[in-house]
């Protein structure tokens, strides 16, 4: 590796850990104010499903089905493998919809401790689950932009993601639900929208990939890398 590539690399894993660091201290105080604004106003038990079960929830699905794929992102040079890694990238979408499968009914079902007598819980639940599989499917932008090292863009998005004010504290776990389902579209839609809007040369150096149709599954032979699927 040339130095020139390990200064870029350097440079791109700094820019990235200096704007995750700020967007984890804003979105914590951001997260620690509004809790103390509806702290009067909704049971402390049901801040605690959302912020410890619920979220529990939201996380595991997303840790279970991207992680692997996260740590193993490689250096991608000729278009076929670029085709490769797509095929695999899509495999998170099975692979999510199974650990939903696991999960969900757990946390509905199983060691509830009481936290379905709250109104609204299995709605929560539900909705908590749909805003994680939302957000799977921005998960081949955000693997494809962090293969060009261009991890801004995946920063930038998560910080333009919205939070929720809360109002009616008897509808508290349906809102905190609800509240994940817009931060998810929100990542979502950004990374859509935002390669919709960049020009074809910007897509290239920033996705490697030009238009919406190299992000469709290929019938490539293999279907993915072998070498790619074990790392994996």
């Amino acid at each position: 590796m040339s130095l020139s590539n390990e200064n870029n690399i350097l440079s791109a894993i700094g820019t990235r850990t200096i704007l995750n660091l700020f967007c984890k201290i804003l979105f914590r105080f951001l997260h620690f104010f509004l809790n103390g604004l509806i702290l009067r106003q909704i049971d402390v038990n049901i801040i605690g499903i959302a912020n410890v079960r619920l979220q529990l929830l939201y996380t595991t699905i997303l840790f279970l089905s991207r992680e692997a794929f996260r740590r193993t992102v490689p250096r991608l040079n000729d278009l076929h493998s670029i085709h490769h890694y797509i095929n695999l990238t899509w495999f998170i979408i099975p692979v999510g919809l199974f650990i939903i499968s696991l999960v969900l009914p757990f946390t509905l079902f199983v060691q509830t401790d009481n936290a379905e007598k709250y109104p609204f819980y299995y709605h929560a639940c539900f909705f908590y689950t749909l805003a994680a599989f939302i957000e799977l499917l921005s998960e081949p932008f955000y693997l494809l932009a962090t293969v060009t090292l261009n991890y801004h863009i995946n920063i930038y998005i998560e910080m333009f993601a919205s939070t929720l004010v809360y109002k009616n504290g008897e509808c508290a776990l349906y809102y905190y639900g609800f509240g994940y389902i817009i931060y998810s579209l929100s990542i979502t839609l950004s990374y859509y929208i935002y390669f919709i809007t960049c020009k074809t040369e910007e897509r290239i150096r920033l996705f490697i990939i030009s238009s919406f149709k190299d992000l469709i599954i290929k019938p490539t032979h293999p279907y993915t890398d072998p070498k790619l699927s074990n790392e994996t």
